[in-house]
């Protein structure tokens, strides 16, 4: 989860690769899911549906708390992490 104008957005990453991400703030910023790899400090998604062709990456890195640190279209995003039960 990372907070931007004014809202919340969400980046669901699975083990496999897929991931989904959507927006609860006020700032247009489309509903998409597609496929996310991470290595050597690099990090890259492709949107296979939704926001469809949307190609980001860039660099990562990670701090102590277990903060997502990512550089790429949007800016500079830190991403924290949120357990989520699933049922």
């Amino acid at each position: 989860m990372a907070t931007r104008q004014g809202g919340r957005w969400f980046w669901n990453i699975e083990r496999n690769g897929d991931y989904h991400f959507h927006s609860e703030a006020a700032d247009g910023t489309p509903t998409h899911w597609g496929v996310f790899t991470a290595k050597d400090g690099r990090w890259s998604l492709q949107a296979t549906t939704g926001a469809g062709g949307w190609v980001d990456g860039g660099p990562y890195s990670f701090d102590n708390k277990g903060i997502f640190y990512v550089k790429g279209r949007t800016g500079s995003v830190y991403w924290q992490r949120v357990n989520v039960a699933k049922k």
